[in-house]
Order: structure tokens, then sequence, then C-alpha cells
């Protein structure tokens, strides 16, 4: 017969580690192998825009920023003077980021060309 065996219980885990610090710093290694690996050799053959869409792309994901206002994903003690501006910011720079990338994404010709706001060339 097996035996279930329970998750560990909060008091089990070291202090000040918890499951957003792991994410934290294992996401943080996966760039920086994927740096080492894809980017550094290449740098001095790239141009600025080109390396600014990984960036403005890597951005654009900073809405994940809106979890410090989801009930249970954050301390029950966070203050919501730190919260909201953390979470509004956030998704502030997501957005900010997304309306940028047209600007630097690279052209094709049979790419509709930007209208409006986006536009960054003269009509005739």
């Amino acid at each position: 017969m097996c035996r279930r065996v329970s998750p560990p219980h909060r008091r089990d885990m070291p202090p000040g580690m918890n499951i957003l610090t792991a994410n934290l710093l294992f996401s943080t290694l996966v760039f920086w192998i994927a740096a080492r690996i894809y980017l550094f050799p290449k740098l001095g053959e790239l141009s600025p825009r080109s390396i600014l869409l990984p960036i403005l792309l890597l951005h654009s994901l900073r809405h994940l920023g809106l979890m410090f206002l989801a009930p249970g994903a954050i301390y029950p003690g966070l203050s919501p003077r730190f919260a909201y501006p953390a979470a509004l910011g956030d998704l502030l720079a997501a957005v900010l980021a997304l309306v940028a990338i047209p600007a630097v994404a690279p052209r094709r010709p049979e790419a509709p060309k930007p209208s409006g706001g986006f536009s960054t060339s003269r009509a005739p």
C-alpha cells in the first residue's frame, strides 16, 4: 500500500526562499544562457534596431506585474501603497513596449505600411 506524502508546509521552507524568488532566479539564468549563446557572439554584427526588438518583446511581458493585484498570488501583508503603483507601472511599461515594437521591427515588402501615430515616413 502506498503512503500519501503531503506537500511541505510553509514553515519547512528556508527563510526568504519562495517560489517567486526561485522563478526569478531561474528565468534570469535562462536569459543569461541564451544571451551567451546567441547574442554575445554576434553583438558586433547587429544593428541597434535588431537588438532593441528582443528587449521590447521581453518588456511587453511586464503585464505580469498585475499579479501584485491578484488575491492569493502575493504575500498577504504586501502594502497596497507598493502593489498598485508597481502593478500599474509594469502594465504601462508593457503597453509602451508593445507600441514601440512596430517602430523597430524589420520592414518586409509584403507588410502593410504603418499609418497614423506609427508612421515613420512622410506621405508624398
